[in-house]
């Protein structure tokens, strides 16, 4: 480490008994990290914009560690799309699997032209802050939604953010104040501004011509206030303490060099100590002593990773004073080559693609991608959305929503170092708690996720109060039954972790104290807490080029049109006229029977007094051979005699819609909601193994949620429905080299091609090969990604079809 201490400084080996040795910050700083990985969300998408009806395309990218690892923590990836009021429209949860997780939304067709937001998190997440959430606003049109309606943007600046550099503004100390301004819809706004004091005498003049960010000078008086002038409008600027300190730092690119300077006008204060840190890495941790009340140093830059860096000053007690973000350049360490094997293409015509990813010295580089092809005259990708890159090195590393991130690291503007600064400025203070990383007293209240979980309590019966060390046997309804048992706490609490399956499915909880006995109540949670969370305040979409935007309109109500007239399922398969011949359907057939069919079917729609019936016992009663049912009101026994059952009182297993209960539960069952009953007995019952000795009966309801029915029966078994991780769907891509009717529709694909699952080899190639559309048009093919150790990969290729 290179650290050289300058300006009025002394270097000393003098430290105050007192003083927190700055390599002991630093080792909390690393110990923390190390110990409570905060882990950062990418999604990767297929396009810019969409139109309401069509399907949103995602690949997740889960991070974690000092280098933006590939995260291995959480399983579960929480993703929400919420409406510019904040009323959520769709949530999924989504699978991660090591870091890599795949995803859609299918967008509603009345969905109104607006912005939108997509948050994305995991339960680990909810610990550090939602700050560490991942965040996009998603641009989406209605095309049958007149334009007229639209509300028109009122661009008067309405609000102004201050943000002195370090932190702190400190009367008779020069600082410089970086602001931001915005209009009522919270949209950065460019203007021209005059600082005066509370007399209206003018200081100086600034402007905010970079998303409504600018810097000015200033030195406070101690009794002054100060102000910022926009026509009619003043924004006050926060107050000056009357001492403290204050933080100039300099990152010029032709400076091999990190320049800081500390002016104090404390008198408690005599040293300071530096530590600064590229999410959670110590990078550079040295005592700073104040001389004439300054201190400064000069640290080589090659001591920082790209990125988003952090510079806090501490006092001897090791209190943070003053903070800085500054940000490094990434190199391009890792390229993309793109090939296209035919340069001419025409209508319908297959599209084959080479992919290499390498390093900067020709190392072949292992690498997950995704891949979306998109047509350019219907698609107008940002240029300035995030991508890997920028998300990866600048803006996930910020609280808030970052305005066109990606212009930050665009090497074509040579001034583009200056935003990256007044960037850092805006967002000066870090995301970190320091009291909870010095204290140890960060407070792990939500946990890693490495599957599905469902949680509640168990309490006795008589006198609500918790029942220690009960059983709760869990049955998740599903091909193969899940079945397994927890314990409860001290508090009567239990969770059930770790559980997997895709789509919604119920959970049966049986619940018994340690002796046994069902003389419990258990309470499931049925209000998962979600965290809270502030919306974005824009609601309406920014100003575009009419004639642009009414283009776009046009061809995707052309594009919804066509799918209208030729709305095919994806198994869809047209005949000419054919006869159809043999047996319907039977009523039977038709219920999901997981378990197939049994020695005896009653259907009861072939049973006219069924509806008669109390109990759905009653409907075998008599009527199935070796069947034997007795009771009356909610007393019942059955027993079914045969090859494994002979002279065994045993109940057989019950199951209702394919979960098993226990016999007293059908008692809640209206005997009319029943459509079929399966009875396994013999050889049949095999398939339950050594429980289906005794045989089986499996109830149908008729609409297939009886399970609904039964939470609301008894005290100590009861019944949850859980979504599961998301069924991911396959994007539809036509293949015209085999004959298939589906292709006599008009081929408008606005997204030609959507590839979330490329990988390349050890040697770093992969290939991948789509079809063209009906339309002449431009095609831009985006590939993106990361390496398992954190590099990023992005690479872009664009070629014509006529």
């Amino acid at each position: 480490m290179r650290i050289t201490l300058y300006l009025f400084a002394v270097i000393s080996l003098y430290t105050a008994f007192s003083q927190v040795e700055p390599s002991e910050i630093a080792k909390k700083i690393q110990d923390f990290h190390e110990v409570n990985p905060p882990e950062k969300l990418y999604i990767d998408f297929n396009k810019s914009s969409y139109v309401s009806g069509e399907t949103i395309w995602m690949k997740t990218y889960l991070m974690s560690g000092f280098f933006n690892q590939l995260s291995p923590l959480s399983r579960v990836i929480y993703l929400e799309l919420t409406d510019r009021d904040g009323a959520v429209i769709q949530e999924i949860k989504v699978e991660s699997k090591s870091g890599i997780g795949v995803a859609q939304i299918d967008l509603n067709r009345d969905l109104q032209t607006g912005i939108y937001l997509l948050r994305g998190y995991t339960n680990w997440m909810r610990n550090f802050g939602k700050q560490y959430f991942y965040q996009k606003e998603i641009a989406i049109y209605n095309v049958f939604q007149s334009q007229d309606e639209l509300v028109k943007l009122d661009t008067q600046i309405v609000k102004a953010n201050f943000y002195p550099e370090g932190g702190n503004l400190v009367n008779s100390i020069q600082s410089r104040v970086a602001f931001q301004v915005f209009d009522q819809n919270g949209y950065p706004r460019q203007g021209e501004f005059t600082i005066t004091d509370s007399n209206g005498n003018e200081l100086g003049k600034v402007t905010s011509d970079n998303e409504g960010m600018g810097l000015f000078n200033l030195k406070p008086t101690s009794g002054e206030s100060y102000w910022l002038n926009s026509g009619d409008s003043k924004f006050k600027l926060p107050a000056a303490a009357e001492k403290g300190q204050v933080l100039s730092l300099l990152n010029i690119p032709t400076f091999d060099n990190i320049r800081i300077q500390i002016q104090n006008n404390d008198s408690q204060v005599n040293n300071l100590t530096l530590v600064a840190h590229c999410r959670g890495l110590p990078t550079a941790a040295t005592v700073l002593p104040l001389q004439n009340n300054v201190a400064g140093a000069s640290i080589s830059k090659e001591n920082f990773p790209p990125g988003v860096n952090t510079i806090t000053i501490f006092n001897e007690s090791g209190v943070p004073l003053i903070e800085r973000l500054f940000f490094i350049e990434p190199e391009e360490s890792l390229k993309v080559n793109i090939q296209l094997k035919d340069s001419s293409l025409s209508k319908r015509e297959l599209v084959e693609l080479s992919i290499t990813s390498m390093f900067a010295d020709g190392a072949p580089a292992k690498s997950y991608l995704s891949l979306s092809a998109t047509n350019d005259w219907e698609v107008d990708l940002d240029p300035n959305e995030d991508n890997i890159v920028s998300y990866m090195y600048l803006s996930g590393d910020l609280p808030g929503l970052i305005n066109n991130p990606r212009k930050y690291i665009n090497k074509n503007n040579d001034s583009r170092w200056k935003n990256q600064d007044l960037l850092m400025m805006i967002h000066g203070w870090t995301r970190f708690k320091w009291d909870e990383i010095l204290n140890d007293t960060f407070n792990r209240t939500y946990p890693i996720e490495q599957g599905l979980y469902t949680t509640g309590r168990v309490e006795k019966a008589l006198s609500s109060k918790p029942a220690k060390d009960a059983t709760i046997v869990y049955t998740v309804q599903q091909e193969e039954l899940t079945i397994g048992q927890v314990e409860s706490g001290d508090e009567g609490q239990y969770a059930i972790n770790d559980l997997y399956f895709h789509g919604e499915k119920y959970i049966v909880l049986d619940a018994k104290n340690k002796s046994g006995k069902n003389t419990v109540k258990l309470i499931p949670d049925t209000v998962i807490t979600k965290p809270d969370y502030q919306q974005p305040v824009r609601s309406f979409l920014p100003e575009q080029n009419d004639e642009q935007q009414d283009d776009f309109i046009a061809k995707s109500l052309k594009r919804q049109q066509v799918d209208a007239a030729f709305d095919f399922e994806e198994d869809l398969v047209m005949l000419e006229g054919i006869e159809i011949t043999g047996e319907a359907v039977k009523e039977e057939e038709k219920v999901n029977n997981i378990y197939g069919k049994g020695d005896y079917t009653l259907s009861t729609a072939e049973m006219a007094s069924s509806s008669t019936y109390n109990h759905p016992l009653e409907l075998l009663r008599n009527r199935v051979s070796g069947v034997q049912i007795t009771g009356s009101g909610i007393n019942w026994s059955v027993q079914i005699r045969g090859q494994g059952s002979i002279n065994s009182s045993t109940t057989p297993i019950i199951l209702l819609d394919n979960v098993e209960v226990s016999l007293d539960l059908l008692n809640s069952v209206p005997p009319n909601q029943i459509r079929s009953v399966e009875v396994y007995k013999g050889a049949s019952a095999a398939i339950f193994g050594a429980r289906g000795a005794n045989g089986a009966l499996a109830f149908f309801t008729k609409t297939g949620e009886g399970l609904s029915v039964i939470n609301s029966y008894s005290e100590d078994i009861k019944v949850v429905k859980l979504d599961g991780y998301q069924e991911y769907k396959e994007f539809y891509s036509p293949d015209y080299s085999v004959k298939d009717e589906r292709h006599v529709k008009p081929d408008y694909r606005s997204t030609v091609y959507w590839n979330p699952d490329l990988e390349t080899t050890e040697d770093g190639e992969t290939s991948a090969s789509f079809y063209t559309t009906d339309e002449p048009m431009n095609i831009t093919v985006i590939v993106e990604g990361m390496t398992q150790n954190g590099y990023p990969v992005y690479g872009v290729k664009k070629f014509k079809v006529r």
